[in-house]
């Protein structure tokens, strides 16, 4: 992934999609550091939890490495095993390790296109920030098909 900012799609697709190899750990059984993992997607009901990996150990300490910038996510529906799915809240990192950052979560305003910030003793309105920076975990919620008579 090259560019400055994704939506949510390319993300999924990019993500979920590769096997990688990963160069700080070794195999416990014959301490091979030739280890490949690919990252899975869990179905659950109604709800899809996705957790980026942000961080990884540099000189004994885990250092933020990856600097995810979404996108468009507020009104992507993404679809995911035939279901649609629409986020409902995400959790962000601020800062450069886990020792030294801090978290805050946006959650939607119930069904609206609003959003609600979340920040220790702070709870505000907000919209959307534009091109997400440092998304470490996002819920989303099946939609529900709604019908007329």
């Amino acid at each position: 992934m090259k560019k400055y900012s994704y939506d949510l799609k390319e993300v999924l697709n990019s993500t979920f999609s590769h096997w990688y190899q990963s160069r700080e750990e070794s195999c416990e059984n014959c301490t091979s550091s030739n280890i490949m993992f690919k990252n899975e997607l869990v179905l659950t009901k109604d709800i899809i939890v996705i957790h980026f990996i942000l961080f990884s150990l540099q000189n004994g300490k885990m250092m933020k490495t990856n600097k995810i910038h979404l996108r468009a996510v507020p009104t992507t529906k993404v679809l995911v095993a035939g279901q649609s799915y629409k986020v409902m809240n995400a959790i962000f990192h601020h800062g450069p390790s886990i020792e030294e950052g801090h978290y805050t979560s946006i959650c939607r305003d119930g069904t609206s296109n609003g959003w609600i910030e979340v920040d220790d003793t702070n709870i505000r309105k907000t919209s959307w920030p534009r091109n997400a920076k440092n998304v470490c975990m996002l819920f989303l919620r099946k939609s529900i098909k709604k019908y007329s008579f």
